[in-house]
């Protein structure tokens, strides 16, 4: 009877350096733990979940926890979520492409397509908003409002579009809030040529 016996191995590339430096994978490590690999180099298992009520957020320095991110040179480094650039990109269609903008006689009108703030951007302010037509026309005057359980608010982020396609307004700092409807609102005259197609873009930001 024969019996053949295999062994597998894998060959381990670890350095460490005068200065207490460990490299795996790499014979230079610049930190203190240094790990080079070709696809996902480093693997951790087993960690937990973090309530997101735990987490620090703007003006509040008693929560425990903050957010870990990685830089292009692939160094981690903790950040309070207050320090980052969150932010969400949300368009509303209030006329379709070649549906044209009419503006009711009385000069006023508030649009029936809404946007309903989600959860995830709730405590979020509307920075900024572009607005666009798909065909020109004469001027009127585009803006946004919001509803909140009944309240109206105006959002003070008007422009004057329609002899030109589209047009940025910025600085807004209305927060908005889980289940707030979001629309537009149009006043002027009754173009006597009347642009096409009006869609607005709002960038929303965490404050």
């Amino acid at each position: 009877m024969t019996i053949n016996i295999f062994f597998r191995y894998s060959i381990l590339l670890l350095t460490c350096n005068t200065s207490a430096q460990v490299g795996i994978g790499t014979t230079s490590p610049t930190s203190t733990l240094h790990v080079v690999g070709s696809i996902d180099p480093l693997r951790l298992e087993g960690v937990q979940d973090e309530s997101l009520a735990n987490i620090n957020q703007a003006n509040n320095t008693t929560k425990t926890s903050e957010v870990l991110v990685c830089n292009s040179l692939g160094v981690f480094k903790k950040v309070k979520p207050e320090y980052l650039d969150v932010e969400a990109y949300v368009s509303i269609n209030e006329f379709l492409r070649s549906e044209p903008i009419i503006i009711p006689p009385s000069g006023n009108f508030k649009g029936n397509v809404v946007y309903i703030v989600p959860s995830e951007y709730d405590g979020f302010i509307v920075e900024s908003v572009t607005y666009r037509v798909m065909s020109t026309g004469d001027n009127f005057t585009a803006g946004l409002a919001k509803d909140s359980n009944g309240i109206e608010t105006n959002l003070a982020l008007t422009t004057t579009i329609g002899a030109i396609y589209t047009s940025t307004i910025v600085g807004g700092a209305i927060s908005v809030t889980t289940g707030d409807a979001i629309y537009t609102t149009l006043s002027g005259t009754t173009p006597a040529t009347q642009p096409k197609g009006l869609s607005c873009t709002l960038r929303l930001i965490k404050p």
